[in-house]
């Protein structure tokens, strides 16, 4: 039987320092303990910087194409960012891995217990209905051409893998 453990603040401390707190429910790693500590050292080192002005929304159609991340004094934040996107995808991959076990042991049940409380609720839903625009616009484009908007343009945020310049 799994014992259940409450969350709580730990502590992150280092050279007799508090550097952090963290909510767990279960005993920092030495590697979480590692990567917490990094994340921090890099966050002081840029603290003294200043902050890059960002009141204008758009740049000016005469910005350079490149900011030099580490100039700007953000490059630490590139490093959490990317490691951060690496553990998502391993969470994601746990999350599915954990999710797929537990379905299958629910099989057509629909509450999965733990001593006796409900812990797990697998719910059938209703079939989604969807709206076949592509169809819409071969049968009626004069429909589809009077209620359709254009909005303002939007930017897409990818990293790029500095190893092969690859996103």
């Amino acid at each position: 039987m799994t014992r259940w453990r409450r969350p709580r603040c730990v502590p992150l401390i280092e050279d007799g320092r508090v550097l952090a707190y963290v909510h767990t429910a279960h005993p920092i790693t030495d590697a979480e303990r590692a990567l917490i500590t990094e994340f921090r050292r890099i966050l002081t080192d840029r603290h003294d910087q200043e902050e890059p002005d960002v009141t204008e929304p758009n740049p000016t159609p005469t910005a350079p194409a490149e900011v030099d991340l580490a100039a700007a004094g953000v490059d630490g934040w590139y490093f959490i960012l990317r490691k951060l996107r690496e553990q998502k995808a391993a969470l994601a991959a746990a999350e599915e891995q954990a999710m797929d076990k537990l379905k299958e042991a629910l099989g057509d049940n629909v509450d999965g217990t733990l001593n006796g409380r409900p812990v797990v609720r697998w719910l059938h839903t209703a079939a989604p209905r969807k709206f076949d625009k592509k169809a819409l616009a071969k049968d009626h484009p004069d429909i589809v051409a009077k209620y359709t908007t254009v909005g303002t343009p939007g930017r897409r945020f990818e990293l790029v893998d500095p190893k092969d310049d690859t996103r």
